[in-house]
């Protein structure tokens, strides 16, 4: 009909191709064009201005890895990182509750730069909370978090980098496509993208799809994304779970190595591997700090007393019964086929080994006594001590041996010379 019969006068040609017209097209490139560089004009507001990435000329000259191509200022010119003796993490009496429970109870903590700062407890305890908390992904019901003297969401956000626990990677990707990717999301230099790469030892795995690699391989990746920003501060949840140990010593050495100019906060079910590898802990207990301070510290408190391990053979209840009339100063603690005996200072040990051996005679139920030594307090002994519950490693599955031959000092919890 008439009526259904399509204008196709100049006028109305110009009409409707005006109306289909994307929009900024007039800012579309000529297909005969070179294509120009995207430039984004920086924020006039100078608060807005110092949310901004830090730009990657500015250097710091005692780079452990980046040969010197470290950010260290925003696009204002104010420092990133805090000087050594300068709090960069602050968190200040902060509650977050999921119901009826309470996750993280009235937490306050001071981080500084420059150190290894380790978050221990159970399973439950309350750590992963807490970090998620610091990176501004769940907010806290009361309390207030800094980081550099920054409160904004936006803010902490752009200085923090975190490793959860349970990563997700996109498995169809290929290994450096990976980085690119979130170097595109994040204005980085994708350049920063094959660094790392080389960095975390996967650079004869870039073609590789992320679905071929191994557990390790995967842990790597995932620490090396939250590298490529490289912000001030690293927020590590279990970094080394269930990885073996030649992979966890690896991955020792590289958060050693960038706690050289940041701060890093790990968190770990084994309490060994935190002795060794942080420079102050802190120990978690139904969401509260119930200790904070250096290994050592925390150690020199058990000083006061004297251990000695038992091992035996068999059922532990005759042990048990045979031990319940010696002085100890605590009560004994069993752990499988040993039990640790605390005795006081002030008491003989030899008075003390001959009354052992004495009750392990007398008792009428026969007892295979394996070893007796004594032994040195550990964070464990400390966790035992301000909580009254033995310390059970959830991280069964974890590949790690807390004593292997890594050369590292477990009480100091730095590397032996």
């Amino acid at each position: 009909p008439p009526a259904c019969t399509p204008d196709t006068s100049k006028r109305h040609v110009a009409a409707t191709a005006s109306k289909l017209r994307p929009r900024h097209a007039d800012r579309l490139p000529c297909p005969n064009q070179p294509r120009k560089p995207l430039v984004v004009p920086l924020p006039t507001n100078p608060r807005e201005r110092a949310l901004q990435p830090a730009p990657f000329n500015a250097t710091l000259p005692d780079d452990p890895w980046h040969g010197g191509s470290r950010p260290l200022a925003s696009q204002d010119g104010t420092r990133r990182i805090a000087r050594k003796d300068a709090t960069l993490i602050e968190i200040q009496a902060v509650t977050k509750r999921f119901g009826g429970i309470t996750a993280v109870d009235d937490v306050t903590l001071t981080i500084a730069p420059g150190r290894i700062t380790g978050i221990i407890g159970p399973n439950g305890a309350g750590k992963t909370t807490l970090f998620r908390l610091i990176c501004q992904l769940v907010r806290p019901d009361s309390g207030r978090i800094a980081v550099n003297g920054e409160t904004g969401e936006l803010a902490i956000k752009r200085q923090v980098g975190f490793l959860p626990e349970e990563h997700r990677l996109y498995e169809q990707m290929r290994t450096l496509d990976y980085l690119l990717y979130f170097c595109d999301l994040s204005s980085i230099p994708r350049s920063r993208a094959r660094t790392v790469l080389d960095r975390i030892g996967l650079s004869d795995r870039a073609r590789e799809k992320i679905s071929n690699l191994s557990k390790g391989m995967r842990q790597k990746l995932s620490f090396g994304r939250t590298l490529l920003a490289d912000p001030p501060a690293l927020i590590l949840d279990e970094p080394t779970y269930g990885l073996d140990p030649n992979t966890s010593r690896e991955v020792r050495g590289w958060i050693r190595a960038e706690a050289r100019t940041k701060m890093v906060l790990l968190s770990s079910h084994n309490l060994h591997e935190a002795q060794r590898v942080c420079d102050r802990v802190a120990i978690m207990h139904h969401g509260r700090v119930v200790a904070e301070g250096t290994p050592r510290a925390l150690i020199e408190t058990f000083r006061q007393e004297v251990l000695i391990d038992v091992h035996f053979a068999g059922n532990p209840g005759p042990v048990a019964r045979a031990l319940e009339a010696l002085p100890v100063s605590r009560p004994a603690a069993f752990d499988g086929n040993r039990v640790t005996l605390t005795f006081s200072t002030s008491a003989n040990p030899y008075a003390m080994l001959r009354a052992l051996l004495d009750a392990i005679e007398a008792h009428p139920e026969p007892i295979v006594i394996t070893r007796i030594a004594p032994r040195e307090p550990c964070l464990e002994d400390v966790f035992f001590n301000v909580t009254g519950e033995r310390y059970a490693v959830a991280d069964s599955r974890s590949g790690d041996d807390s004593r292997d031959d890594t050369g590292d000092d477990p009480e100091s919890g730095t590397e032996a010379p």
